[in-house]
């Protein structure tokens, strides 16, 4: 985002303001330019809230199910399938389940991504 005002400038577009936004590790940014005006304080606090309400649409949290977290969470910490089973007390094909599942709602193609999301989102 760095230098678009100065990018913007040769085409009348002098005046301006950049928002961002940071929302469970997803960045937004919505930048404005105007060649007659200052942005107003309640246009700008209109902008930031515009963006809020745009990235929240935008970063909606996966719904991860107790059981899908609670697998996440051993494979994280570096279970296999045959223990997580005997921690969770459930069998084998519910943990293979579970991970499927969550692999599935979070666009993963593995287990390692999967954890590996799950972590960067804050999920687990």
């Amino acid at each position: 985002m760095k230098g678009i005002l100065t990018e913007a400038k040769p085409f009348g577009m002098v005046y301006g303001a950049i928002f961002a936004q940071e929302l469970e590790g997803n960045r937004s940014f919505l930048s404005i330019a105007r060649d007659d005006r200052e942005l107003t304080d309640d246009e700008m606090n209109q902008m930031n809230a515009n963006l809020t309400k745009w990235a929240a649409m935008m970063g909606t949290r996966v719904a991860l199910s107790a059981g899908e977290l609670e697998v996440l969470l051993a494979l994280r910490d570096g279970l296999g399938q045959r223990d997580i089973a005997l921690l969770l007390s459930i069998a084998e094909s519910t943990v293979k389940q579970r991970a499927i599942s969550a692999c599935a709602k979070l666009e993963a193609k593995t287990r390692a991504q999967a954890v590996g999301i799950a972590v960067k989102r804050n999920y687990i």
